[in-house]
């Protein structure tokens, strides 16, 4: 992967003022159409520019599901069970499924030399174990029509290219892999859960031997994360 190309997948890359290709971009799905295709679905992706007073091009914001944005996260702090349990009632699940952003983001706000740096120092020059539990309830699962992260993949081309020999699917499942081996490659141990979903292959080979679970239920979820626990050392779940 060349890293000064795919600045995301540089997990410790700071962004910089006056260097767009840093900076992650807001999203305006009031004002974002898909050219050239019409509110029936109708027609093909355009890229270059187009000139219409047709008002039937396909508008981002008129499909929910497909321009999801993601609750807040929250840096890591130390947290008990009832605020642990308000942070959790804020995040709802919604849109597609995109492993990669999701892995990206959990090693930068991890990572000791990275853009959050100064709050994951070693404590006392005490080697820190670091843990990313990445617990996902579907497959990957990316649409070209969807307004992401980003942006439209057929129109922005920043992640996957309509010419591109591989799926847009296959594209994220190894950008997915990237991030994972970019997070290990920092001394941080991966765990992957599978909740009422099958793994991908990719997902299994991120976190290794005995380092993944799949979970059909409840119950099934609270015993896994309880077996990690016990493999972490001296964390403890209570309830």
């Amino acid at each position: 992967v060349d890293f000064t190309r795919a600045l995301d997948l540089d997990i410790d890359t700071v962004p910089t003022a006056g260097n767009p290709d840093t900076q992650w971009r807001p999203q305006y799905p009031g004002v974002i159409y898909e050219r050239s295709l019409d509110w029936t679905g109708a027609g093909s992706f355009t890229d270059a520019p187009v000139v219409t007073t047709d008002s039937g091009f396909f508008k981002a914001e008129w499909l929910p599901s497909m321009v999801a944005c993601p609750s807040a996260a929250r840096n890591l702090t130390e947290l008990d069970g009832a605020q642990l349990n308000a942070y959790l009632g804020t995040i709802n699940a919604s849109g597609t499924t995109y492993p990669d952003i999701g892995m990206i983001w959990a090693a930068r706000l991890i990572s000791p030399t990275g853009l959050f740096a100064d709050e994951n120092v070693d404590v006392d020059s005490k080697t820190t174990s670091r843990h990313i539990i990445f617990l996902t309830d579907g497959q990957t699962e990316a649409y070209d029509i969807a307004y992401g992260a980003y942006g439209v993949e057929p129109l922005d081309q920043r992640r996957w290219s309509p010419t591109s020999p591989i799926s847009l699917n296959d594209t994220v499942e190894k950008r997915f892999g990237v991030a994972c081996a970019e997070a290990k490659r920092r001394n941080i141990t991966v765990w992957v859960i599978g909740f009422g979903t099958t793994l991908t292959d990719t997902m299994m080979t991120c976190a290794g031997a005995g380092h993944f679970f799949e979970a059909t239920d409840a119950a099934t979820l609270q015993d896994v994360f309880s077996k990690i626990a016990a493999q972490m050392g001296d964390l403890r779940i209570s309830k």
